[in-house]
């Protein structure tokens, strides 16, 4: 799912049930914002660029939808460059 296309099919997909949703940071609070799905059941949670994320200022968004799942989702944060993620630390769990 990504911003810019018609939300409608994504919509429809979502309703008709996936497995596994890949979507960029807006989209996916679109549709959680409008309760077409929600991160309750998800397994496993993957920021793909994390770091570029948090360079370019998306630390709001990557905290409401870390904040949207449960305590034993695993949360993985990947890079390009895996050196940079791990001088890094994004505090969740503090408001």
């Amino acid at each position: 799912m990504y911003g810019g296309a018609p939300k409608g099919p994504q919509v429809r997909d979502l309703r008709a049930g996936v497995e596994i949703v890949i979507a960029t940071p807006g989209r996916l609070i679109d549709m959680l914002d409008s309760r077409v799905t929600n991160l309750r059941r998800v397994t496993y949670l993957v920021l793909d660029e994390g770091d570029r994320m948090l360079d370019m200022g998306f630390e709001p968004q990557i905290r409401n939808i870390v904040s949207q799942v449960s305590w034993h989702t695993k949360v993985h944060a990947i890079s390009a460059c895996p050196a940079t993620l791990g001088t890094r630390q994004l505090p969740l769990n503090q408001e």
